[in-house]
């Protein structure tokens, strides 16, 4: 069976840059919908349900961040921001306003795609959603409410998607130094993340290697991301 194309949803109102995109997102298996204005744009995210979302920040009906606002307000779908504007101020504006990315119009067709791949594969952990800008957790749908330390550990491990990382790396990488061999501390913090996960004590998303770490093992990636449907 054919493995199931990655949606992309492409508001840009430049017909040479939507083409671009259009060009090199399709030839790496993307299925792609291209909307040049804001509103029409935002009309089809509901129907669509895309994977992810390539915003323009100046488009002729209205501005890209006010988009992002309104697609953030019910959605932690990956949203990367594309833009002539180089200026940092614009680039901290969409990041605090939920972006998961930002690109300047000057791209090459492989930086972007990498992007698109990194993006992804972080944001993406089955049914289970790490929203790394907002520091939000989504499970099926649904939020979670974990603590800054959980939270932490977590993203640790879901940037690892299948890698093992051992008990001291985590202490370290979440605590910091100084908490190497305190294995009671990541124990403990790993069965209340299982508990809040829907995990049982000694399994499911999380992945014990006796002796050794922990793993996040996550399989195939959810078809969508969005805040509507991750399983």
């Amino acid at each position: 069976m054919a493995a199931q194309r990655i949606r992309a949803l492409v508001i840009e109102d430049d017909p040479a840059y939507a083409r671009l995109l259009r060009l090199h997102l399709e030839a790496s298996s993307y299925q792609v919908q291209h909307y040049d204005r804001g509103e029409a744009g935002l009309g089809a995210f509901e129907a669509l349900d895309p994977d992810v979302v390539i915003l323009d920040v100046m488009l002729p009906d209205m501005d890209g961040f006010e988009i992002l606002r309104r697609i953030r307000e019910h959605s932690s779908v990956p949203i990367i921001m594309l833009t002539s504007r180089g200026e940092e101020r614009h680039k901290v504006q969409g990041l605090m306003l939920g972006a998961d990315d930002y690109v300047t119009k000057s791209f090459s067709a492989a930086e972007l795609l990498a992007r698109l791949t990194t993006i992804l594969r972080r944001a993406r952990q089955g049914d289970l959603t790490i929203d790394l800008a907002a520091s939000r957790v989504y499970r099926q749908g649904q939020p979670l409410a974990l603590t800054a330390t959980e939270f932490k550990l977590l993203a640790v491990l879901g940037e690892n998607p299948g890698r093992v990382l051992v008990m001291d790396e985590l202490l370290r990488r979440v605590w910091g130094t100084g908490y190497e061999g305190d294995g009671t501390l990541l124990r403990t913090t790993i069965g209340r993340l299982r508990r809040k996960l829907g995990d049982s004590p000694t399994g499911g998303l999380i992945q014990n290697i006796r002796g050794i770490g922990y793993s996040l093992e996550v399989g195939q990636p959810s078809p969508s991301p969005s805040g509507r449907g991750l399983g």
